[in-house]
């Protein structure tokens, strides 16, 4: 009987290792030829917000109408009537003499 060469643990981690290396790098490129590129956004969009409120804008909607809750209960919605549509007429069909039979 030939007698078995026990290999080192060192040996085994580093080749498990390295396995783990090459998948993790494999599946890398995969993940990176699979996914899809940024989109292309204008310019407008992405330019800054002014974080500020302008005053003359909030002047112009406290001058607006302003209506009461009884001010809004004198608007009443009326139904529009809708015509029905006519019945639909069905004539009996002729029984021949023969069908009687």
């Amino acid at each position: 009987m030939r007698k078995r060469i026990k290999v080192p643990g060192l040996v085994t981690i580093m080749a498990l290792t390295l396995i783990t290396a090459i998948l993790w790098v494999g599946f890398e490129v995969i993940r990176i030829v699979i996914a899809k590129p940024n989109p292309d956004v204008p310019a407008e969009v992405l330019k800054e917000l002014n974080p500020t409120l302008d005053a003359a804008q909030l002047d112009k909607l406290q001058g607006r109408v302003y209506l009461s809750e009884e001010e809004i209960d004198k608007f009443e919605i009326e139904p529009v009537p809708i015509q029905a549509p006519p019945p639909a007429t069905v004539e009996p069909e002729e029984v021949s003499e023969e069908s009687k039979v």
